[in-house]
């Protein structure tokens, strides 16, 4: 069974020199490193434009103002449309994942 998970930079680089030096099909390699076909291809791109550099993970957390995400809450819960296509107005240019929290179920009254 192939590795899944989060790959660090070396098996990255395994992974492009695979292809590139050896001539590993990308379809070999999904199989062996359990990553999809798109993932390699994008891995070789950033290596060959990049070099390893590229194939280090990035984190750029995406700040929003206090009042765009109360406006968001607000045009939620009043109903002004699906969470999706809030999130999809507000935020087109800036994706951002947003997790929904259940609310809690409301109490029983009598027996």
């Amino acid at each position: 069974m192939a590795k899944r998970g989060p790959k660090s930079v070396e098996e990255k680089l395994e992974v492009v020199h695979l292809y590139l030096e050896q001539g590993k099909s990308i379809s070999i390699l999904t199989k062996a490193f359990g990553v999809n076909g798109d993932t390699i291809r994008n891995w070789i791109r950033k290596y060959q434009t990049e070099g390893v550099e590229g194939l280090k993970e990035r984190h750029s957390w995406k700040k929003y103002s206090s009042e765009l995400k109360e406006k968001t809450v607000t045009d939620y819960l009043a109903g002004r449309g699906s969470l999706s296509r809030i999130k999809f107005s507000l935020f087109l240019l800036y994706p951002l994942k947003v997790t929904m929290v259940a609310p809690d179920p409301p109490a029983f009254c009598g027996a």
